[in-house]
């Protein structure tokens, strides 16, 4: 049985070949009927139809298959899930603030900025008591232009 592992890989290797050569005559196949027709391209031919097919596999998607990291795009949220359900409220706690360190977020809704610290939103209570303080107008001018 040691002795057969030549024949899988001539197998492997023929199927390689079929592969790679229906793929390309695909690809070329699709570019001489379409792109000539519709915006005045020229033909290809079968190694250019390859590069080209190499091409947009590293620039638009890589040579993943479905079953890579675990069974496809929507896997990693429901182990993801299945783990946070598990934890304790410790654990989930311990989880946020280590995530927050290492990635630079956390819940902005416990975090607080610094004292002194220009914020996007005020009051009009706060915008009062800061021209008073400066000494301006307790009231903003009024936009004529609008």
């Amino acid at each position: 049985m040691k002795r057969m592992w030549w024949k899988h890989g001539l197998k492997f290797a023929l199927f390689a070949v079929v592969a790679i050569g229906a793929v390309g005559l695909v690809v070329m196949s699709l570019w001489n009927w379409l792109l000539p027709g519709l915006f005045g391209l020229k033909t290809i031919d079968f190694w250019q139809a390859l590069g080209l097919f190499l091409l947009s596999k590293l620039l638009l998607g890589g040579f993943r298959g479905k079953g890579h990291h675990g069974g496809g795009p929507g896997r990693w949220r429901e182990r993801w899930g299945q783990r946070w359900d598990e934890m304790s409220e410790e654990e989930r706690q311990r989880f946020r603030e280590g995530m927050g360190r290492h990635c630079g977020w956390g819940h902005r809704s416990h975090a607080r900025p610094p004292e002194g610290a220009r914020t996007a939103v005020r009051s009009a209570e706060v915008d009062q008591e800061l021209r008073r303080s400066n000494g301006g107008p307790e009231q903003a001018p009024v936009n004529q232009d609008a």
